[in-house]
């Protein structure tokens, strides 16, 4: 679940707690390769945020033919889904050698990143 987690931050550009762990199923569209953010700090932010082919493949597996429900599901957090993956990322990023400066957010600098050398423009987004 942690590598999953670390994979959609990386090529979706998702925060964790409200982009990331509160997606459900039924906000997937495999069809056109999208997901949709229905939750946002403003009316405005909720959009829909292209899969990458390696999200895709991804999502599709951890679906495994579910149509509704979390996407990462949680029997021990009250909300029904996963809260945080903080103790997993601070083990890897212990285990790797790397700064303890270096949080699971660094990777949606590095989608933005990744989105700026590809179009020179931080509003168009790729897949």
């Amino acid at each position: 679940m942690f590598t999953d987690v670390v994979i959609l931050a990386r090529d979706a550009g998702m925060r964790d707690e409200r982009k990331l762990f509160e997606t459900r199923i039924e906000n997937l569209d495999f069809g056109h390769k999208l997901i949709f953010v229905r939750d946002s700090k403003t009316p405005a932010g909720r959009r829909e945020i292209p899969m990458s082919d390696r999200a895709y493949n991804l999502l599709r597996a951890r679906c495994r033919g579910k149509t509704e429900g979390w996407l990462f599901p949680s029997k021990r957090s009250q909300s029904g889904h996963l809260t945080t993956v903080a103790k997993h990322f601070q083990e890897a990023r212990r285990k790797a050698g790397l700064p303890e400066e270096l949080v699971l957010y660094c990777a949606r600098h590095d989608f933005g990143a990744r989105v700026y050398e590809k179009t020179k423009n931080l509003t168009k987004l790729f897949t």
